[in-house]
């Protein structure tokens, strides 16, 4: 859904702002703007939810865990595999292909037969914003910076926000 369509402008916005208006201040503010954010996401393809929510719960978990953790080799462990976790999601979607794809044609310049097989997979929209905004805020966490979210919720309202996810 882009922000100046009708959809956008004439109903999803609409209902959004008047649910967030009707709702008391507090969770269910936050659960309707995750809800509506995530539903955003979703508009364009449904598939990619699930790879956000996953990013996003492996980057609280991994605040949530470096918030209680003050042993430094675990600490580093903990930030060392939510790094590799995150930056392998992105490179699989955003750099897979043409690397495979460069062997390929490097090996069959060089008379060696590469078939790295492409997964041709379509980019997910924002998966670079996403998920570096997420390493951020968990690297923050790590350097002392930041403390922890509160709730699964906020941290999820802040990753997924609607106007902010495709900003990227």
């Amino acid at each position: 859904m882009l922000f100046n369509s009708y959809g956008f402008c004439f109903l999803f916005l609409p209902a959004v702002l008047t649910g967030w208006w009707l709702l008391p201040p507090g969770r269910q503010r936050l659960g309707l703007l995750t809800l509506a954010s995530h539903v955003f996401y979703g508009w364009w393809a449904w598939r990619f939810v699930p790879l956000l929510l996953a990013s996003t719960s492996a980057d609280y978990a991994a605040g949530w865990y470096l918030g209680r953790v003050t042993e430094r080799a675990r600490r580093r462990a903990a930030l060392l595999l939510l790094l590799v976790f995150n930056l392998g999601i992105l490179g699989v979607f955003k750099y897979y292909d043409f690397f495979a794809g460069t062997l390929n044609g490097l090996g069959r310049l060089l008379g060696a037969e590469m078939d790295l097989p492409l997964l041709r997979v379509v980019l997910p929209v924002g998966i670079s914003f996403y998920t570096f905004n997420s390493i951020s805020y968990t690297i923050d966490i790590y350097r002392g910076i930041l403390r922890p979210a509160r709730s699964f919720l906020e941290f999820a309202a802040f990753v997924a926000m609607f106007p902010h996810l495709v900003a990227g």
